[in-house]
């Protein structure tokens, strides 16, 4: 069953419950105007059963007659019949209602009204601009003239436009700001989901002064300079000024008049700059007593977990303990040492060496010791790296004695010298000579992006010429 469009926009006025709560939803989730089509449905049944509630037992066609008829009226394929949805995408699971019709549900409520942020004001400013730049390079403005009918059009659409947004966006301030201002200020410090309620209600406050209360003040700004175009109120003003030269004084005026409306928004928006700022300070105060408690927290746990994490055992602090960073914390420390016997009323290892040992040692002779030779003891994994270390000392050795001189192939040069003096000779000898010469003070790498090839009578070496530099000084 199709219901028009006059009837379906006033079940769903008259359910606006409903749509409120999606467009709720559409601004906590920030992904456009999409509904997705799993949450309306799910809001949708729940409606129906709160109009004609079902019966387990009762068959289909025994539905209320206000179910069937609403239902026929909020169904998607219906809405979308009569173009109150204008997409549906089920491969995504999402739908979007007309402009409209998301605008009208935002009126019922002025909390849900757009607040406009920096980048809507940019685009505000940026359309001015581009329509200043039309009529400052149109030779001629006559009312018989297409073109100009239509740029005035355009013009006094954007004016408009931009007046209703202003006026919508300074609404939703106040109305959001009027309750976020009430749930802090009734706040209960013994209850603490109204102080949780409180703290996200002041930094949404925090938000709102950052990304709606300044954007705005500076978009209303007119003697700011702009790296690109000029200021809104300027740009605007600039087009009513080449209107009144080219002989329309009553579209200028209403241009000028236009611009002390936008300009007049600046007031309600300082005064709320204003009431604002106590809560501003409020929150960045709250954030630094949670920092301090934070801090706090942090060292008392720092604490605790050192005194429980069994480093402290036996009351020993261990050696690499803080304390000892500062020797002058033990300044007038005395030991004490007993030199008779005491005789304590638990037996102490401890003690009883110690005092054994005060009391043998006096009498202890020392024993004369023996030099002996040792006769070396050597691995073979130790030889061998024994030899590699005195190849790799030879071969740099090697490459520091080199007189350095440009060459086109550095590691042609590089392995005639090398094969010259070792005996046997690899190609890994050449790389090795090459780590070597990497960081020598002098010489400059550059690479020539041509591949070059090194053989032997085993090996074989393929490689990136590079051109020896020597820089002068």
């Amino acid at each position: 069953m199709i219901v028009n469009a006059e009837f379906a926009t006033i079940s769903m006025i008259e359910n606006k419950k409903l749509f409120l709560d999606l467009i709720d939803n559409m601004d906590q989730v920030g992904e456009g105007e999409e509904v997705p089509i799993a949450l309306y449905q799910r809001k949708l049944t729940e409606l129906l059963d709160q109009v004609g509630p079902l019966n387990k037992d009762r068959p289909a066609k025994d539905v209320p007659p206000a179910r069937r008829k609403l239902e026929a009226a909020l169904s998607i394929d219906n809405l979308e019949r009569v173009g109150l949805v204008i997409h549906v995408d089920h491969v995504r699971g999402v739908m979007v209602f007309a402009p409209f019709i998301i605008d009208m549900f935002r009126h019922f409520d002025g909390s849900r009204l757009r607040k406009l942020n920096s980048a809507d004001y940019e685009l505000i400013r940026a359309s001015f601009n581009r329509l200043y730049g039309i009529f400052a390079g149109m030779q001629s403005l006559s009312e018989d003239d297409l073109d100009s009918k239509e740029q005035i059009h355009a013009l006094r659409k954007e004016i408009r436009s931009a007046l209703s947004k202003m006026k919508e966006c300074v609404s939703a301030l106040q109305s959001r700001l009027t309750r976020l201002g009430e749930i802090v200020d009734q706040m209960r410090y013994d209850d603490i989901d109204e102080v949780s309620a409180a703290k996200e209600a002041l930094g949404e406050i925090n938000s709102i002064y950052l990304r709606n209360i300044l954007p705005a003040l500076e978009f209303l700004a007119e003697n700011t300079d702009l790296k690109e175009g000029k200021p809104a109120l300027q740009a605007l003003t600039l087009i009513g000024d080449h209107l009144v030269r080219y002989g329309h004084k009553r579209l200028a005026t209403s241009i000028y008049y236009n611009v002390e409306a936008i300009r007049s928004y600046r007031y309600d928006i300082d005064v709320i700059r204003g009431s604002l700022m106590r809560y501003v300070q409020q929150n960045t105060a709250q954030r630094r007593a949670y920092d301090k408690i934070e801090q706090a927290w942090n060292i008392l746990h720092g604490a605790v977990q050192h005194l429980h994490d069994g480093a402290l055992k036996g009351n020993q602090l261990p050696s690499n303990d803080a304390v000892f960073d500062n020797w002058s914390t033990f300044n007038g420390v005395k030991f004490r040492r007993f030199d008779p016997k005491v005789e304590w009323p638990e037996r102490s290892h401890r003690l009883l060496l110690t005092e054994h040992l005060r009391t043998e040692l006096p009498n202890a002779k020392a024993l004369v010791a023996v030099p002996q030779a040792v006769k070396p003891h050597r691995s073979p994994t130790q030889g061998r790296k024994r030899e590699e270390d005195e190849r790799l000392f030879s071969i740099s050795r090697l490459v520091a004695g080199w007189g350095l001189y440009p060459c086109e192939d550095l590691h042609e040069e590089l392995n005639r010298y090398l094969s010259s003096h070792l005996v046997p000779y690899g190609l890994n000898d050449l790389l090795v000579g090459l780590s070597c010469l990497t960081g020598t003070d002098g010489a400059a790498l550059v690479p020539r992006f041509e591949v070059g090839t090194l053989a032997t009578e085993t090996e074989r070496l393929r490689y990136y010429k590079v051109r020896l530099e020597i820089a002068h000084a």
